[in-house]
């Protein structure tokens, strides 16, 4: 079986046209405001939740540039607009979730904003990152003042050692 998880989904525009591609297909998505953009989609599990590593509520600041676009848990992230004022989202430990998940090949595209430097270590110590075939990352190190580059580097060499195949991301 061929998994496709999309952590930080937004409304699924970046990535509609792969999910065809595979057997199963997890969105995550904390936005309320893009949920009824899956309205319909039968073949995809929407995830109402922020990718993290507990099962919590956690604030969420949402971009104010009109699409919501760069929105994040990390009220310290520089670009993207974001609002003053958070609101509240779930969030759901990934790397335990992915822990439980069948076997299966599988693909994560994670775009998550800045959240990457909590999920990516969470998801190596419990060895979660070994289930993971093919990462597609959009890394924001240049975006979140506490994330040194040394922190920065330290990940992405981490993770390279975990998952057999690691790709940069973009839109």
């Amino acid at each position: 079986m061929n998994v496709f998880i999309d952590l930080g989904s937004h409304t699924g525009e970046s990535t509609r046209d792969l999910w065809p591609d595979y057997d199963r297909v997890y969105c995550w998505e904390p936005n309320p405001a893009f949920w009824h953009c899956y309205d319909g989609l039968d073949d995809v599990v929407l995830i109402r939740a922020a990718a993290g590593v507990r099962d919590e509520v956690v604030p969420f600041y949402i971009g104010t540039d009109g699409k919501m676009q760069g929105s994040s848990v990390c009220g310290d992230k520089v670009t993207g607009d974001l609002s003053a004022t958070p609101v509240d989202v779930q969030s759901l430990r990934f790397a335990s979730w992915l822990l439980a998940l069948e076997p299966a090949i599988i693909t994560v595209k994670m775009d998550i904003e800045g959240a990457e430097y909590a999920v990516l270590p969470d998801m190596i110590a419990t060895r979660a990152a070994g289930k993971v075939d093919r990462l597609l990352i959009e890394w924001h190190h240049e975006k979140i003042p506490s994330v040194s580059q040394q922190q920065h580097d330290d990940l992405v060499a981490a993770i390279g050692c975990a998952v057999a195949c690691v790709e940069q991301w973009t839109r």
